[in-house]
Parts: structure tokens; C-alpha cells; sequence
């Protein structure tokens, strides 16, 4: 993959972060109930945190990591899962 393509993920995999937090109703940050996008190559990718109170943090999508090309498919499929679920709730 060139690393044109690859910066061109990164940059869909943030929009597309703040896309689902905001479809789930959840912040972006780094306070206590916040989700924060962590992306890390050495360790296979992108992964969600969630910040606890008392300083802790977890994964709450799970522990797995995604390359920038998988974690959008991934995310996309969440946002328009989450979407379908509230039209079908009204």
C-alpha cells in the first residue's frame, strides 16, 4: 500500500471516529467516560480506549487492534449498524 493511501485512511479512520462517537453518544477525549481513537503501528494499528474514573482505561470494542484500511470497514459497518437499530426503534 502506497503512503499516500495509507495517510488518506488515517485521515477517514479520525472522521470516521468522531462519526461514531457521535451516533453512539458518546465524547471524544480523554476524561472519564470519553473514547479516544489510539493508534499505534508497532502494535498492529488502531484501537478505541475508553477512560475510567480513577484513571483507568479499557478497550471496550475489544482488545484486537485494526490496520487504518480495516478499522474504517470495521467502523462504517458500526456507525450504520448503530443507525438501522435507532431507525428500527422508532
Amino acid at each position: 500500500m502506497s503512503a499516500t493511501r495509507t495517510h488518506s485512511h488515517r485521515a477517514e479512520a479520525k472522521v470516521l471516529f468522531s462519526r461514531f462517537c457521535r451516533t453512539i453518544g458518546k465524547s471524544e477525549g480523554t476524561s472519564p467516560g470519553c473514547l479516544s481513537l489510539d493508534y499505534t503501528a508497532c502494535y498492529g494499528g488502531y484501537a478505541i480506549i475508553e477512560y475510567m474514573e480513577g484513571g483507568g482505561e479499557s478497550k471496550p470494542f475489544g482488545r484486537e487492534r485494526f490496520t487504518p484500511r480495516d478499522f474504517c470497514s470495521a467502523i462504517t459497518l458500526a456507525i450504520e449498524t448503530a443507525e438501522y437499530l435507532r431507525r428500527e426503534q422508532k
